[in-house]
């Protein structure tokens, strides 16, 4: 009868080594699967929104999200849902038609700009809340509309001889920050590219 070396693993150890190998393999790929699937990185340019969960933000007001502008965070399966906001400036183009001035003369303006999401906080949560899962086109849409509201404003209160393209564009930026920050948006330029009698 031939025996074994003292020293050679049997079959069943080599059986039991590959049955763990794979079962190790196997839990290794389900984990990196699992971290792909739940793992969000932030890209420069944006938030994500992680939406489900109540969340204690700063200064203790409680909303139905939490947001992330840099590094990356995990999402918890089947109770988060990840929107992803675009923080980049969109263009912006103001047209203001047949604006009466003091004295009865009437105006046309065009104006170009670009307008983003505001990222500071509270800013971010109002334009959270009002501009998540919308195309950027409704940004520079809504951000156009009240741009021009105060230009048609500030048109009312100068003669024509008063109406200069660039003291223009500056007080139509002051006045409208106010409007633009609590839409949680920001101005990142805007130039008053024509201003001519009607």
């Amino acid at each position: 009868m031939v025996g074994r070396s003292k020293g050679a693993p049997s079959v069943d150890d080599l059986a039991r080594v590959y049955v763990v190998l794979v079962f190790g393999v196997l839990a290794l790929v389900v984990a990196a699967s699992m971290l792909t699937t739940f793992l969000y990185i932030c890209a420069p340019g944006e938030a994500l929104v992680f939406s489900g969960r109540m969340h204690r933000q700063a200064g203790g007001v409680i909303r139905p999200y939490r947001v992330v502008l840099q590094g990356r965070a995990t999402r918890v399966p089947f109770l988060e849902e990840v929107t992803r906001l675009d923080l980049r400036p969109v263009p912006l183009e103001v047209e203001v038609e047949a604006v009466f001035c003091k004295g009865g003369a009437r105006v046309d303006l065009r104006g170009e700009g670009q307008v983003a999401v505001d990222p500071r906080e509270p800013m971010i949560y109002d334009a959270i809340d009002r501009f998540l899962g919308q195309p950027p086109a409704e940004l520079a849409t809504v951000a156009g509309n009240t741009i021009e509201g105060h230009a048609r404003a500030i048109l009312v209160s100068v003669s024509l001889a008063q109406v200069e393209p660039r003291a223009l564009s500056r007080q139509i930026v002051e006045e409208s920050a106010a409007d633009l920050q609590r839409l949680g948006l920001k101005l990142e330029r805007f130039d008053i590219t024509r201003a001519r009698p009607a």
